[in-house]
């Protein structure tokens, strides 16, 4: 049996653990940004931070060797003052196809984090899908917390040792910084982005035929999730990553399949008719279940 729980203090050196394999934005393997992380996340379960800071990490955990194997995350917004969601948005006018940098400070919803180690991929128990639609459970129980649209990022094919030909096509050319560099820093701040990148439409035909042919690309490892998220509503919303050119992806919250054929319950103790068998993920917010209490559940597909 397994558990997908909200993520816990203590859980640092497993989290830390998934970060070194996926390396990304939002679940990033530097040791001080994920104890942020956690921090964030236990103070945002308990209801304790506005919509602009919370953040909500959830693991999946071996219920006997206590061994945690994957992790999701969902970032209740997406763009604040303090921290603009930024993108590029792809258009086209008589000269051509071109990008031109957009940015928001009341930005959407976003998931991302969700990585698995690779003992776990690709079974029949499908731990990736289950991950992923905690997420929805958890906002359809508490949809106060999130924004009306829900944005996913992927990454796109990407060089050996996680370079990126679009960044070099693109970003280094205004910043000076490697792929990783300016990755990095953004996650600290993205006051550089503001200030070097070019505000104007930057034509494709400025950029190498192997770095057009992969804009807006997603990557072969992130296929899997993209395909899943699309089943459920998700579909590209026209922008790309401004660092490795990725693809977004953004659905209405309301309208994500998982959320849409949620049920709400009361929990009662008693025997389960014996009419047949439906597999369904219930979730609820404490570890102990009670007369009365709220919980959700939708079929499992």
């Amino acid at each position: 049996m397994v558990f997908l729980r909200s993520v816990e203090k203590k859980d640092f050196p497993a989290v830390l653990s998934l970060a070194k394999e996926l390396d990304s934005y939002n679940l990033p393997d530097d040791p001080k940004v994920i104890r942020n992380l956690i921090r964030t996340s236990v103070l945002s379960f308990q209801g304790k931070l506005p919509r602009t800071k919370a953040k909500y990490l959830f693991v999946i955990e071996e219920e006997i060797s206590k061994k945690i194997f994957g992790s999701s995350l969902i970032i209740a917004r997406q763009g604040t003052p303090s921290s603009p969601h930024i993108y590029l948005e792809k258009g086209r006018d008589r000269k051509g196809g071109y990008l031109k940098f957009g940015a928001t400070k009341q930005g959407p919803t976003e998931i991302g984090g969700l990585v698995l180690k690779k003992a776990y991929r690709r079974r029949k128990e499908k731990f990736g899908k289950q991950l992923s639609w905690a997420r929805f459970l958890y906002m359809a129980l508490h949809p106060e917390r999130f924004e009306r649209q829900v944005l996913a990022e992927f990454l796109p094919p990407l060089q050996k040792r996680k370079g990126s030909l679009f960044w070099d096509a693109f970003g280094r050319r205004f910043t000076g910084l490697s792929y990783r560099e300016g990755d990095r820093l953004s996650v600290y701040t993205k006051k550089f982005i503001f200030d070097l990148f070019p505000k104007g439409k930057v034509y494709l035909s400025h950029f190498p035929k192997k770095v057009r042919a992969l804009l807006g690309k997603v990557g072969k490892e992130a296929i899997p999730a993209c395909r899943m998220l699309q089943a459920i509503g998700f579909h590209p919303n026209g922008r790309i990553e401004p660092f490795d050119g990725g693809p977004y992806y953004e659905v209405e919250r309301k309208k994500i399949s998982v959320i849409r054929k949620a049920k709400k319950f009361r929990f009662q103790k008693g025997k389960v008719p014996r009419r047949g068998k439906v597999m369904a993920y219930v979730a609820q917010d404490f570890l102990k279940m009670k007369e009365g209490r709220k919980i959700i559940a939708v079929p499992f597909e």
